[in-house]
């Protein structure tokens, strides 16, 4: 409202206004411009033009542009080759991690390598001191086992028992009668040492030639007890020097006795299909038990067999889908073990001992970890030592073997237990799967020794075997008499000499 004040009239007019503050400014001033804002237009952009503006990958713009046909083709293969971009980038990383490792063969010649150890047994395992205990009745013989297997197989035909019966005629086997003996019978009943007649062993074009093969420089003989050969021995390099120097060994063994079956040895006929005459040898890492069912060859008696063998060396990759177990742990006595048990601590080699057998240590390797972690399920469940696996502790009346069954009251429900326990429960399969993924890994770095045989016939006649055994003997007693009395001493006065001389 503006009032309005005309001085020619004599009374006042109120004029109502209702025009806006811009209106009446651009009435009254007519050089201001009225602007009027124009309407804005908003255009919508889809995603898959942004990406078609955006993304740098080929083909991706050619999906904005061209006929429909064409931006279609161009769409499908940028989706294609993307899926396939993503696929393969997921299988890489996948594979990754996985920590698949390939395998590189690499041949060296003339490589140092150190010389395996040499495990023997006797098919025949019974040594001419066995037929002296079993004529005397200090150690039960195989006719008298024999017979209590006949007598206990009537007791349950008898009673109409069919099964145990048959049973009991199967476990009339080597395996059986030695789990049916004392330890230590067993062990007099086996081979001893001097069935090794001669020993020879080569260094560098140098030969060393022993009657006695305790002696001989640079090895070891190391005696188990076995359930089926009962005293096997293995020969070893003392240290890791003598194993990369030595080229051959060579051994003339004693067969024994010829079989008793007349009389001692009436046993044993489920047997029949693996009885054999000669040897049975393992060329195996030093320090680690042999597999003589898997790994043994035969040796032919009378024969000169030659074993030759290719040395191959095993290096894992340690990873955590794979892992291994790392050389150092194999070195430390305390790390080494996995036993409760004491062990000695010096081999002489880059190795320390992991479990024993019996009295016997060995060095770790994967198979007899898992056997000997089963063997303690077994003690613990069933009560018994499993024949077959590592044996921590001597048998006794409170922990037998697993097939003993003539010591004290025979029971057929205490066996059938026994065997429903083995078969059932430790021996399962899937329980053997979880040691090898848990506490049995393989070594990182190992050797194995793929070994083959060749016979052919001995030209060697007896009396070529005893003056070779007598001048041996002779050039070491002259040895050992020049070393107590010194190098200026007389050596025609050795018996040595005078034993050579036989010669002449």
């Amino acid at each position: 409202m503006l009032p309005l004040e005309n001085n020619n009239n004599s009374h006042n007019t109120l004029i109502n206004d209702q025009r806006s503050a811009t209106d009446k400014l651009a009435y009254n001033c007519p050089h201001i411009i009225q602007m009027k804002e124009p309407s804005k237009i908003v255009k919508k952009v889809s995603i898959l033009e942004i990406i078609c503006d955006t993304f740098s990958i080929r083909g991706v713009a050619r999906m904005k542009r061209g006929p429909p046909f064409l931006r279609g083709l161009w769409f499908c293969f940028v989706l294609i080759m993307t899926v396939g971009l993503l696929l393969t980038t997921y299988l890489l990383v996948q594979d990754y991690l996985v920590y698949d490792v390939s395998v590189n063969i690499h041949v060296e010649l003339d490589a140092k390598s150190p010389f395996p150890a040499l495990t023997i047994c006797h098919h025949h395992p019974f040594s001419q001191n066995a037929y002296h205990l079993w004529r005397n009745g200090d150690v039960m013989s195989p006719s008298i086992f024999n017979k209590h297997m006949r007598n206990l197989t009537h007791k349950f035909l008898m009673d109409n028992d069919v099964d145990a019966a048959e049973t009991l005629y199967q476990y009339d086997s080597l395996s059986i009668y030695y789990q049916n003996l004392k330890a230590i019978d067993a062990y007099r009943l086996g081979h001893d040492t001097t069935a090794f007649l001669n020993c020879m062993r080569r260094v560098n074009h140098t030969m060393q030639i022993e009657d006695n093969c305790m002696h001989m420089d640079g090895f070891q003989i190391r005696k188990f007890s076995h359930h089926t050969y009962f005293n096997c021995h293995t020969f070893e390099p003392k240290t890791k020097v003598e194993a990369e120097d030595t080229d051959t060994i060579a051994l003339i063994v004693s067969l024994g006795t010829d079989p008793n079956y007349s009389n001692q040895e009436q046993a044993f006929l489920v047997d029949l299909f693996e009885m054999a005459r000669g040897l049975r040898v393992v060329v195996h890492e030093p320090g680690t038990y042999p597999d003589l069912e898997r790994e043994g060859l035969h040796v032919e008696p009378g024969k000169l067999n030659e074993i030759n063998y290719q040395p191959v060396l095993w290096k894992r990759l340690n990873t955590p889908q794979n892992p291994c177990r790392a050389e150092f742990i194999d070195r430390n006595p305390e790390l080494a073990s996995i036993t409760d048990h004491k062990l000695p601590r010096l081999t002489g080699l880059d190795f320390a001992y992991a479990y024993n057998d019996l009295n016997v240590s060995y060095r770790y390797t994967q198979s007899q970890c898992i056997l000997f972690h089963q063997q303690k399920d077994i003690i613990k469940e069933c009560g018994c030592q499993y024949i077959y696996n590592p044996r921590p502790q001597y048998p006794s009346s409170n922990l037998p073997y697993c097939g003993s069954i003539l010591e004290g009251d025979f029971d057929i429900l205490a066996l059938a237990k026994r065997i429903q326990c083995l078969t059932s429960g430790p021996l399962n399969v899937t329980v053997k799967s979880q040691y090898e993924s848990t506490l049995c890994h393989p070594r990182c770095r190992y050797y194995t020794y793929e070994s083959t045989i060749s016979v052919t016939t001995w030209r060697a006649v007896d009396w070529q075997l005893h003056w070779l055994r007598q001048l041996n003997r002779a050039f070491k007693s002259m040895q050992y008499d020049v070393k107590i009395n010194g190098e200026d001493w007389n050596i025609t006065q050795s018996n040595g000499f005078h034993r050579w001389k036989e010669f002449l």
